[in-house]
């Protein structure tokens, strides 16, 4: 059970969701990584935000989270986050002089914002982020494992450049479809931890 989680069941995760969470935070100085991959439906924001709830606001043990999603579903994220959780949420939209101000405030535990932000508003985010310890939840994290011509996309590339950035981090990427018609998206997903996994992606394509 994660303090200050405002959900049914007396605030308690379902038991799946538990599993995924508590192995989440034990990896946190570690790999400090964690695929939340389960089925649509099945509460992998609900599961984000409890992890956010505790790292950030019970054991302080991180100072922020960034949290990357589709344009599309962004305020719906953004709204779960902020009614479940004691965290201060902050959607990032509208021009560019309007994101500035957003950001130069940092007043918020939670920056929601569509993918290509991590392009377009790089020196504010490094800014931010800087000499911090920050959660990355890449939600629908499909978007920037689908690359052009063998190149990463610019999102995809702006969301390399902050992770490392980071002080101090912890990269929870979330889908339930990454694979389609491209099987290296597997291989990218695990990008972010330390050592990968998988080997080489030449290798893992032969086999």
């Amino acid at each position: 059970m994660v303090a200050g989680l405002s959900i049914p069941n007396d605030g308690k995760l379902f038991r799946f969701q538990q599993y995924g969470v508590s192995k989440a935070l034990s990896l946190v100085g570690q790999s400090q990584f964690m695929f939340f991959n389960w089925g649509t439906g099945s509460g992998k924001s609900i599961a984000a935000a409890a992890g956010a709830q505790e790292l950030i606001v019970n054991r302080k043990e991180f100072d922020l989270a960034l949290v990357f999603t589709l344009r599309k579903i962004k305020g719906g994220l953004a709204r779960t986050i902020s009614t479940t959780t004691q965290l201060r949420v902050r959607i990032i939209d509208g021009s560019k002089d309007y994101r500035n101000r957003e950001y130069a405030k940092e007043d918020a535990d939670v920056y929601v914002m569509n993918y290509e932000k991590a392009h377009f508003d790089q020196v504010q985010l490094q800014k931010l982020i800087k000499k911090k310890r920050v959660l990355f939840i890449f939600d629908e994290v499909q978007r920037i494992l689908v690359w052009s011509g063998g190149k990463a996309t610019f999102a995809a590339k702006g969301i390399n450049a902050l992770v490392r950035k980071a002080k101090v981090r912890a990269v929870w990427p979330m889908s339930a479809s990454i694979i389609n018609q491209d099987p290296a998206r597997y291989w990218r997903v695990f990008q972010w931890v330390p050592e990968h996994p998988l080997g080489l992606l030449g290798e893992l394509r032969k086999e």
